[in-house]
Parts: structure tokens; sequence; C-alpha cells
């Protein structure tokens, strides 16, 4: 979907619109080659023009070698490119190392997700026709073209991602300034009890909430019994929670649950054997308080990365 130069007139109000918006942004970074950093979720392939796709390919590949980023660098790496004249020579570059009227650099981020917001727009429209060609193709066993659409999506949202690449700068920085906001009275983290002190004390005071956290540890070392505690004690603090597992139905888990309540046994549960006529009473009174909680499941074995992205969804839209 890459044509021309960026330059010939057209009739198209998009197509001008994305010609002045693309060559804003490599105004704004050749104006401001410290700005760079904040467009670098950008690849050649979100650019409309195949010449900026060069362009924006050469400003990569001065930027991450450590060179500095002029009309004048810009140009020599296009000439190695074999490109210069494909963007429209000299006069391009120079063209675009001016001010362009109704544009500032200060805008760069904004400019950057704009361009990232029209790739994607263009990528769905040529997912919607591959989705279209792959329905229609009858030859092929539906669960299997179920699974090639499902590749397709994937894929789609993989190369549409803004988050891929965040430089040490910008990393720092970003850093700097959540400190800096705490420091003068900003609002602090929300921290979450995991219900086992010890880890809570590792962690720092608990868990950070929206931060991403990894449990691993050798076969039967207590991983799921910490996550089921984990899960457990966040629920009853209130917040939300969706379980997934290949491995343990959802009748376990429940199990799992109710044994933390005064006078529930593994006999009842298991074998409905009752110590005595008020434990059952007492069973009833533990199901109630454990059906208001948070918690969502799904203990179906083998779901593909999309397909458990799509439950979660599915669970927040009925969650609110």
């Amino acid at each position: 979907m890459s044509k021309g130069n960026g330059k010939v007139q057209r009739t198209n109000p998009k197509i001008e619109h994305l010609s002045i918006l693309e060559s804003a942004l490599m105004n704004s970074v050749l104006i401001s080659p410290d700005m760079i950093g904040e467009c670098l979720f950008l690849s050649p392939a979100d650019f409309y023009f195949l010449s900026h796709q060069h362009i924006w390919q050469a400003i990569l590949d001065l930027y991450g070698a450590g060179d500095s980023v002029d009309n004048l660098t810009l140009t020599d790496q296009l000439r190695s490119n074999g490109q210069l004249e494909e963007v429209g020579g000299v006069a391009r570059i120079i063209e675009l190392c001016l001010d362009l009227p109704g544009t500032s650099f200060v805008n760069v981020a904004t400019y950057a997700r704009q361009v990232k917001q029209h790739s994607k727009r263009r990528k769905l429209g040529l997912l919607g026709q591959r989705l279209f060609d792959v329905s229609e193709d009858w030859t092929v066993d539906t669960e299997e073209v179920l699974r090639h659409a499902e590749r397709l999506v994937s894929e789609t949202v993989q190369e549409s991602s803004e988050h891929e690449i965040i430089d040490q700068r910008s990393a720092v920085e970003s850093t700097y300034i959540r400190v800096e906001d705490m420091v003068n009275g900003g609002e602090k983290p929300h921290i979450l009890s995991c219900g086992l002190k010890g880890l809570d004390k590792l962690l720092g005071g608990g868990m950070g909430k929206g931060r991403r956290y990894t449990v691993a540890g050798e076969d039967k070392s207590g991983k799921s019994s910490a996550l089921r505690t984990f899960a457990l004690h966040l629920a009853q603090q209130g917040q939300r929670v969706f379980w997934w597992s290949g491995e343990m139905m959802v009748d376990d888990l429940i199990t799992f649950q109710l044994l933390t309540e005064k006078d529930v046994t593994f006999d009842l549960l298991r074998y409905g054997k009752l110590v005595d006529d008020r434990q059952f009473s007492r069973f009833a009174e533990a199901c109630q308080n454990k059906a208001a909680l948070p918690i969502w499941y799904n203990d179906v074995p083998g779901l593909t990365s999309m397909q458990l992205q799509a439950q979660v969804e599915k669970t927040i839209s009925i969650a609110g």
C-alpha cells in the first residue's frame, strides 16, 4: 500500500493528508534528531509512500549506528543504499529539512502516533480482504480456516504494536519523571498484598497493580498453590480475578477455596462425610461467602494466545 514519493498532486484528500503528515514527521526529526527516540515504534512499512519508507529506514540506520542525523548524513546514507534518486534526490532531502508551515517538531510524538494509526487502518483493510478470501475457500476444512484466520489476526496485531522498542534514554527519563512526581506529592503506586507475608516482604510490600509477574519453579514446588492463594486473597480484597488453567478443573479450584474455611473438610467435599449435624450448615455458609467473590474461570486446555485474549476480553465485558 505504498505509493510514489509523496509529492504528486492528488485529488484524494486522505492521500494528500498522508503526504503532509509523513513529511511533517520526518521534518520534525531532522530539525530535532533527539526526538527520534520517541518514534522508534514506527517501522518503514508504517509509511504509505515508498520514498518515505526509504527515508525512514535511512534515518533508523543512522540513529542505530550512533551517527548524527541531518541532511548531509541522510543524503549519504540514501546514496549508499542506492535510493537517493528514488526518493526525489538531494532537493527532496533539503526540502524536508526546511520549516513546514503549520508544523512543529514539538508535536513529533503526535505525528508518529497518527502515522501508526493510519498504518493500522491499512493493515486492517488488507486483513479483512484476506479473511474474506480464506472464508470463501471451501476446499479447506472449516476448523483449519479458523486457525488460519487466527494466525492472520495475530500477525496483524503483532505488526501493529507500538511498544516493540524503547531506547535507554526514554526508559530512564520515564522512570525519572515517575519518581520525581511521587517525591513532589504525586500518586503513590497501588500495592496489593499477596496473602503471603514472606513474599510480600520480598516484593517490597506486595504486588504493584498493573505490573506483570512470572512465577517459576520446579515441578511440585508449590507454584499452583501459591497462585491459588494470590487469586483468593486478591478477590477477597475486591480485586477482579481471571483464572485460566489447562491443568486444574474449576471444581478443584473451588475445593481449594472451601478448604480454607473453618470446619470444611476434604472428606466432606470428596465423600460427603459429615463430622456432625451442624457441619453442613457451616459448609453452606462457606459456599455463600465464596460465591460472592469476583473471580471468573476457564479450564479449557490447549487455548491459543488469541483464544485466551478473547476470553479475557469477554470476561472484562461481563465484569464491567
